[in-house]
């Protein structure tokens, strides 16, 4: 037998006292193997392999005429497309290509058809690959010794069982050749055999067991990778640990799930590399794996490890390669690593320990480690600096660090002269970055560097870096105002990101004349202002992302090379250039969203045969949508939303099987419902805000099985709704609201079973394609699958139609829906009771419709989610439930305008959800499903008028009692409303309390008693009414009080004087206990110096208001955007409204 020989980048500090070092030693080889690195048999004695070419070339030998034989046979099984055994003629076998022979007895002892072909520029090698049936001929070739057939492409089949008896056989490799099938048992067989690669890339179960393995008493290569092996998960290790010649073992991705904690004495202990990586293990790191001293390279990567490293692992002196990546490992690493950093001797040139729960600081120590070359420890929760010691590691030629909670960059790291690549992005770089940082950072290749905090950069104007960069990517880093001007002379770039760096510059001329082809130019976020130029040079393809800057003037054509462009938030004007599709004919994807580009569609977008992504909204485009789309095949997201586009769809626009997200909300579009039955894979259509018509095609229930949303909203459109629409069993959101729809709600309503299921359990993305364009991920191809992305919200919306009948008692089966609105129709009845099975419900609007008996008590018990609650317009009778209190969640709450009679209920103090104010994650829920106001900020409610956050309205009812006082713990309701009702009794005395009430109306009651003198403390009160009740006493006249000054909002109180009022409180008033004291409190306010204050607060509380408001829109450009958005969606909102008014003008 051979010597084994390891491939290192170092001498293997092996002792030399060792037997196995006194055979290898004689014979010192180090070649390359294995692409780089790994164990090979050397044969001294046999004139084998490069030794018998040379002799075979030099000295006339045949081969034994059988074997040739057999060979044919062999290769007449074989698929061979490119020719690679076209050698094989003539009668020396010897001579064929892949076939050595012992030059002592000229028999065949090597078959080398491994397929070299897989890396090239064939793609997947599969023209080159070997295939067909491996034929038992190959058994006449009875001194073979080594056989490779890897890399080939047997498809699937089983391996032939006969290998098994080839007794000769030292090396077999069958890796990656596609073999499918089990193993079969009998290669145990081959006890002479020293290197078995089965490495496969099928991924197929081996159901036969492992025990077979207990034969190759002579292996020391062992690879059975993508192998199935979950039949022998609980005995693999025993089979495994009877191997004691074993040097290598890779077992990943073979779904082992057990790994002992503790075993009898270890027998493979002579072992130099183990791979367990990609596997199901779950438990902390096994001590006796750190037993294995001989160990070289580790990999437990992709597993469920959990705990501390424990601290034997510093006995793996020899160790060069310690992957541990990707699993869940915590503690801290100062103490993990224990003396393995503190070895000065130590020979470990890869730690990856990224992707785990290690926290706190990086040990001083990593700088001790000096002959480290790649160290990476991303994806943790490490803090505070990276030491300063790391200057030490002058080997480093990788450093990932990104996504911790680092926050100090030390000017050491300018002394890493060999590090190529330098990843720190996504932590909290605080601090000032300078030239010392670079200084001999000679060799660096790739930089990456992003953060939260305003990392400076300092780097002067003049100054060369000692690199020349191919990638550059900064993030949310303070590089501007001024573009950097030492990127001028790195002239190697490939990619360039400078995303949210606080430039304000303009893109400097001699960036443009910079000589490189960019692969990727993204300097997104930024205030970049000026024209775009056209000047730049790209590789094909390339990527260019110039969103949300201050970029203006006309729409500029770039690169042809380009398939990416990202124009969107920007202030372009003028038409897109007509031939946009000639001159960038790679495009794939096109965002020119958001800037103020009018004009028509140009035709020559037909021409982007490779589009995929076609996103043009909120613009000021016109005219008719041409029909050009019969030749943009690829098309998935069309996205034309906002503009000012007329004429009807055009039908190449449905021809498009790919298409998942068709947008052309808020334009002017007509006619009946496009046909868009070919669009099969369809996820997302919205043609909300249009002048569509007719009725709803039935189609469309039978030709988008994979619909999620479904948006009509505001049309023209008639009739029923279609039963076939029951059919689309993945609808998560359907809104038919502000149509001219009648007839019942189907009874098949329950039959969406896309609203009684969660589309993405483990994904808590919020969906909204209405604003796609703007939130979706860079780098979504054509082929993503949209659905798998965001998580759906499921709503369903039917108000404003002239619906009839009672709500069908299926609708109680969509147990997953959070949003129910049928505001604003006919309905009527009682409500179903199975409508206590939408227990996950968060918004229930049932208001202006006929619906009448006692309002259930069930709503408070079985809906614990509900946020809004709005049942206004109907005829319930019966007293407001109790239950109603448990809704501890709720902010709307509006039973107005019924017949409801008894008491407000005590409890009512129990609904906390007024207590507080709406949390953003709320806020995103309800986002684009109600308009409602939270200081001062809107939040769209689009299912009625309501407009409040944290609002409570049981007005005209027929109420009676007392306020209860409970009703002023409700500290951030900002309206309530609790006129018309037969409410008795004083205001409560606290009412003050509430100082977030913006509108109260107690009117129309029996109220008696003074205004408290709390009331002028609710200074953000702006509209008030208590007329016609009982109320006497003198008027307020602090705080906001001066400022109502409508009389009206006081009259039918007989006994209430003062302003606004015309009776004067100083005649024969009648006296009243503590009037006195009022007297003096209100004279007070009338005292010359009070005014003067209250003058000048007034005159200073309207300039902060005034530049607190308008200052912040002028400096900051997202709240301006928002701002304007938010303008925009009011004109959208009264457009809308005066449309409804004429229409409902116009059938009177």
């Amino acid at each position: 037998m051979g010597c084994w020989i390891y491939r290192s980048r170092s001498p293997l500090p092996l002792l030399p006292s060792t037997p196995f070092v006194k055979r290898c030693n004689l014979l010192r080889m180090v070649t390359e193997f294995k692409n780089g690195g790994g164990w090979l048999v050397v044969e001294p004695l046999s004139l084998t392999g490069g030794v018998s070419h040379f002799l075979r070339h030099n000295v006339v030998v045949g081969c034994i005429d059988d074997e040739r034989k057999a060979l044919l046979q062999f290769k007449d099984g074989l698929t061979d497309p490119s020719g690679r055994l076209s050698s094989w003629v003539g009668v020396d076998c010897c001579k064929w290509k892949g076939v050595n022979c012992s030059n002592k007895t000229r028999r065949v002892v090597e078959l080398k058809l491994r397929n070299s072909y897989s890396a090239s520029s064939d793609g997947d090698g599969t023209m080159q690959s070997l295939g067909g049936k491996i034929e038992p001929s190959l058994l006449v070739v009875k001194d073979l010794n080594y056989l490779d057939l890897s890399m080939n492409n047997f498809g699937g089949s089983q391996i032939p069982s006969f290998i098994g008896s080839l007794r000769n056989l030292r090396y077999l490799n069958l890796s990656g050749a596609s073999f499918g099938g089990t193993i079969p048992p009998n290669l145990g067989n081959l006890s002479r055999l020293s290197y078995l690669d089965l490495n496969n890339h099928l991924a197929v179960s081996d159901k036969s067991g492992l025990q077979w393995l207990s034969g190759l008493s002579s292996l020391k290569y062992l690879d059975l990778g993508g192998w199935d092996l979950s039949m022998s998960s609980t005995y693999w290790l025993q089979t495994v640990n009877r191997l004691s010649s074993l040097l290598e073992l890779h077992l990943p991705n073979c779904q082992l799930t057990h790994l002992p904690l503790t075993i009898p004495p270890v027998n493979f202990t002579s072992l130099f590399v183990l791979n367990l990586s990609k596997n199901g293990f779950n438990s902390t790191i096994p001590h006796w794996l750190f037993h294995l001293t001989s160990l070289v390279r580790l990999d437990l990567s992709n597993n469920h490890f959990h705990g501390a490293l424990p601290g034997t692992i510093a006995s793996l002196s020899f160790l060069e390669k310690l992957d541990l990546s990707r699993n869940a490992i915590g503690g801290q690493l100062s103490r993990n690593l224990g003396n393995l950093t503190e070895c000065s001797n130590s020979s470990l040139e890869t730690l990856d320990l990224g992707d785990n729960g290690i926290k706190g600081n990086l040990p001083i120590s990593l700088g001790y480690i000096k002959s480290l070359r790649d160290l990476r420890l991303s994806n943790n929760s490490f803090e505070g600096s990276i030491p300063y010691s790391i200057g030490k590691l002058t080997s480093l030629e990788k450093f990932l660090l990104e996504d911790n909670q680092m926050s100090f960059i030390p000017e050491s790291v300018g002394q890493l002269s060999k590090l190529i690549l330098f990843d720190i992005s996504d932590n909290i770089w605080a601090g000032v970055l300078t030239e010392a940082h670079l200084v001999n950072l000679s060799s660096l290749k790739e930089l990456s560097i992003s953060c939260n905090q305003p990392l400076v950069f300092n780097i002067s104007s003049d100054r060369v870096p000692p690199f020349k960069l191919r990638h550059l990517f900064i993030r949310s880093c303070q590089l501007g105002p001024k573009f950097p001007t030492w990127l001028r002379n790195q002239n190697e770039l490939r990619s360039v990101s400078l995303i949210n760096a606080t430039i304000s510059d303009t893109i400097p001329n001699w960036f443009l004349q910079l000589d490189v082809q960019l692969d990727v130019l993204d300097v997104s976020y930024n205030n970049i202002g000026g024209k775009v130029p056209n000047s730049l040079r790209f590789n094909k393809p390339s990527s260019v992302y110039l969103l949300s800057n201050n970029f203006d003037g006309p729409f500029t054509l770039l690169s042809s090379n380009i398939t990416t462009l990202y124009l969107s938030t920007n202030h372009f004007s003028g038409p897109i250039p007509h031939d946009l599709g000639e001159v960038m004919p790679l495009l794939s994807v096109l965002d020119i969203s958001r800037n103020s580009l009018n004009g028509s569609i140009p035709l020559s977008l037909g021409n982007l045969t490779q589009l995929s992504y076609l996103v043009i909204s909120n613009n000021e485009l016109s005219g008719d949508i041409p029909n050009i789309w019969e030749n943009t095949p690829f098309l998935t997201i069309i996205d034309m939303s906002n503009n000012s586009l007329s004429g009807t769809i055009p039908s190449s626009m449905g021809s498009h099987s790919h298409l998942q997200y068709l947008s052309l909300a808020s334009n002017h579009l007509s006619g009946e419902f496009p046909s868009l039955k070919n669009c099969s894979e369809m996820v997302d259509i919205d043609l909300s805000y249009n002048k569509f018509s007719g009725e709803l095609p039935v189609w469309l229930g039978e030709s988008m099985p994979a619909l999620l949303v479904l948006r009509l909203k505001s049309n023209f459109f008639s009739g029923n709704i279609p039963p076939k629409f029951c059919g689309l069993s993945n609808l998560h959101i359907l809104d038919l609201s502000y149509n001219d729809l009648s007839g019942h709600i189907p009874q098949c309503i329950g039959n969406l079973t896309g609203m009684r299921t969660e589309l993405i359990s483990t994904n808590e993305y919020f969906y909204d394609f209405s604003h796609f364009g703007s939130m979706i991920a860079r780098g979504i191809s054509s082929k993503t699958n949209l659905a798998t992305i965001f998580r759906v919200v499921s709503s369903l919306d039917l108000s404003n139609n002239h619906l009839y009948g009672t709500i069908p008692s299926s609708i109680g089966e969509l147990s997953l829906l959070k949003f129910l609105i049928l505001s604003n129709n006919n309905l009527s009845g009682e409500l179903p009771s199975s409508l206590q099975n939408c227990s996950s419900l968060v918004g229930l609007d049932l208001g202006d419709n006929k619906f009448s008996g006692k309002l259930p008590a069930w709503i408070g018990e079985t809906m614990p989610g509900l946020m809004i609650l709005r049942m206004r317009s109907n005829f319930f009778t019966g007293d407001t439930p109790s239950e109603f209190c448990g809704l501890s969640n709720l902010h709307v709450l509006d039973l107005s305008c019924n017949h409801l009679t008894g008491h407000i209920p005590q409890c009512i103090g129990n609904l906390s959800g007024m207590k507080s104010e709406l949390t953003d994650t709320d806020a995103a829920l309800v986002n684009g499903t109600f308009k409602i106001v939270a200081k001062g900020r809107v939040a769209e409610y689009m299912y009625s008028t309501l407009s409040f956050v944290n609002s409570l309205d049981l007005s005209d009812n027929n109420l009676s009692g007392d306020m209860p006082v409970e009703i002023t713990s409700l500290i951030k309701l900002v309206a309530l409303n609790v006129s018309t009702n037969h409410l008795t009794g004083n205001i409560p005395a606290n009412i003050g309390d509430m100082k977030s009430l913006e509108t109260l109306d107690l009117s129309g009651n029996e109220l008696v008693g003074e205004i408290p003198r709390s009331m002028p403390s609710m200074t953000f009160l702006n509209h008030l009414n208590l007329s016609n009740n009982n109320l006497f006493g003198k008027i307020p006249t602090a705080n906001q009080f001066q400022t109502f000054n409508d009389p009206s909002i006081y009259q039918g109180n007989a006994g209430l004087c003062g302003k606004p009022l015309e009776s004067d409180c100083s005649g024969g008033s009648t006296d009243i206990p503590g009037r006195e004291k009022e007297d003096k409190d209100e004279g007070d306010a009338d005292d010359p110096l009070e005014k003067l204050g209250l003058y000048i607060s007034i005159v200073l509380g309207s300039f902060v208001g005034f530049w607190g408001v308008c200052g912040t829109l002028i400096l900051n450009k997202s709240w301006r955007d928002a701002y304007f958005d938010f303008a925009d969606k009011v004109k959208d909102t009264l457009l809308h409204w005066h449309r409804m008014f004429c229409r409902w003008k116009g059938t009177r």
